[in-house]
């Protein structure tokens, strides 16, 4: 069985991290990322590390790909998507990072073999989540398989 090296984006206080360990997988969450200071203060107080601050937004392929990592744990915001935001889909500037993300995603030389995407409902049909996301995938998983 392969070993996971899991990248963890969106991380807030870890649940996602939390998810993985608790499921007992062959493997570990190499680094995280968040902007959010509190909860980069409770992730760190949980797993003994702080996520990386940096914006999501700039991370470029070579940052990514460094860490050689087949899996990527994902809790955008979800506040462009649901029925309690404002529906604005790629038009907020929440939903920007995701969409970096995606953007490097169909670049990669070495793409993850798995994403973990937290879902929240309309998240699957929206612009800047469903379809980009499934296609882009699809696209390098096809490539690479």
């Amino acid at each position: 069985m392969t070993s996971i090296r899991a990248l963890e984006f969106f991380s807030g206080i870890g649940g996602l991290h939390f998810g993985f360990n608790a499921s007992g997988a062959n493997g570990q969450v190499l680094e995280s990322f968040d902007m959010n200071q509190q909860a980069n203060d409770t992730y760190k107080l949980s797993f003994g590390k702080s996520p990386i601050s940096r914006g999501i937004d700039r991370l470029m392929v070579k940052d990514i790909e460094k860490y050689n990592a087949n899996c990527w744990l994902m809790s955008p915001p979800c506040q462009p998507y649901t029925r309690g935001g404002k529906l604005l889909d790629d038009q907020d500037n929440r939903a920007k990072p995701l969409l970096h993300l995606l953007d490097q995603l169909e670049k990669m030389k070495t793409p993850p073999q798995y994403l973990f995407l937290e879902n929240v409902k309309n998240f699957e049909v929206r612009k800047a989540t469903g379809e980009n996301t499934l296609q882009a995938y699809h696209e390098q998983q096809e490539t690479f398989n």
